[in-house]
C-alpha cells in the first residue's frame, strides 16, 4: 500500500507544482499505479493513509505543499522531515542500515544522490503523466527521479581585500593561498 501511496503523491506533487500553470479543477478521481502495470481509477476521498517527505527544502515551502496535498487528499496525512542535504543523506543511509527507510519521497538538490540511490536499488520506477511537461535532458531515462528545480551558484570576493586579476577564475584556483 506504502508504494501505490508513494505513486499517487508523486502525481499529486507534480500537479501542485503546476497548478498555477491552469485554471481547472482537479478532478476528485485520480488514478492509482501499483508496483506492478495495473492502473486503478479511484475516488481520492477515498484513499487513506500516510505519506513521509524527506527533503532539503525550506520548511515553508513543504508547508505549503502539506496544505495543498491535504485538501485534494484529505485522508492523507502528509508528514516532512527537512534538513540540509548532508543530513538528509545520512538520515537515509542511518535508516537504511537500521532495516527500513521511512521516506517514501526524497527531494533534495544534488542530482548526485538520486543517481546513488538509483545504483542502490533504492528508487521505485514512476511515469508521471506531468512528467511529460518536463524535458528529456532532466529525466531519468529509467523513470526513477525526474529533475524540478534548477540551483545556481555563484562566486564572490571583497573586491577591497581582492584585485579583479587576483580573483579567482575556476573552482581550483580556491586551492591556492
Amino acid at each position: 500500500m506504502k508504494k501505490v501511496v508513494v505513486c499517487l503523491l508523486m502525481v499529486a506533487l507534480m500537479v501542485s507544482l503546476f497548478a498555477a500553470c491552469g485554471t481547472t479543477t482537479p478532478p476528485a478521481t485520480t488514478q492509482l499505479a501499483t508496483e506492478g502495470t495495473e492502473v486503478t481509477t479511484v475516488d481520492k476521498a477515498s484513499i487513506k493513509g500516510n505519506v513521509m517527505m524527506y527533503s532539503s527544502m525550506k520548511e515553508d515551502q513543504l508547508a505549503a505543499m502539506k496544505k495543498a496535498f491535504e485538501a485534494e487528499y484529505p485522508g492523507i496525512s502528509f508528514d516532512f522531515y527537512t534538513a540540509g542535504t548532508s543530513s538528509v543523506m545520512t538520515k537515509i543511509a542511518t535508516e537504511k542500515q537500521a532495516g527500513k527507510v521511512n521516506a517514501d519521497i526524497l527531494w533534495v538538490g544534488d542530482p548526485t544522490h538520486y543517481i546513488g540511490l538509483k545504483a542502490q536499488g533504492m528508487l521505485l520506477a514512476y511515469d508521471s503523466p506531468e512528467a511529460a511537461k518536463i524535458p528529456a535532458q532532466f529525466k531519468d531515462v529509467d523513470k526513477t527521479y525526474v529533475g524540478a528545480r534548477i540551483v545556481t551558484l555563484g562566486f564572490a570576493y571583497n573586491t577591497t581585500l581582492v584585485t579583479k586579476e587576483e580573483a579567482p577564475k575556476t573552482l581550483g584556483d580556491f586551492l591556492e593561498p
